[in-house]
């Protein structure tokens, strides 16, 4: 499995357990920052076949700067939810997981979307 996977499904599990349990909270932002730090590697590595996607498939740059643009939110809103563990009510902290988790998730998604696509055409797909 993906490190990146992984640590999205630790931060699901912390989010899900009892409030009430031990250090519910300091769990929960330990798993973010796994998380966070699993995508800043990602996002390295992300960059670099951004760099080869953009100059293979040019036409995908406006995307490609738009998926970094959101990627550079994400990664700036893991820091603010981290810091928000201790403070936010526990309904409204488990609805900014869930959404940053969406968000990456889609973010994710997108990445591979673009890559798909510069390489498919490279190879005979049409444009």
């Amino acid at each position: 499995m993906h490190e990146i996977t992984a640590r999205m499904r630790a931060v699901e599990r912390a989010v899900a357990t009892s409030p009430g349990a031990p250090d519910w909270r300091g769990e929960l932002a330990d798993r973010i920052a796994e998380l966070r730090a699993a995508f800043l590697a990602d996002l390295g590595r992300s960059m670099r076949s951004a760099e080869a996607t953009a100059a293979s498939a040019p036409w995908l740059s406006t995307r490609l700067t738009m998926l970094r643009r959101e990627q550079a939110r994400i990664a700036d809103d893991f820091d603010r939810l981290v810091e928000a563990c201790a403070e936010l009510e526990v309904e409204t902290l488990r609805r900014h997981v869930f959404a940053l988790l969406s968000r990456l998730a889609r973010s994710r998604q997108l990445d591979v979307n673009l890559l798909y696509e510069s390489v498919d055409i490279d190879l005979g797909g049409e444009q």
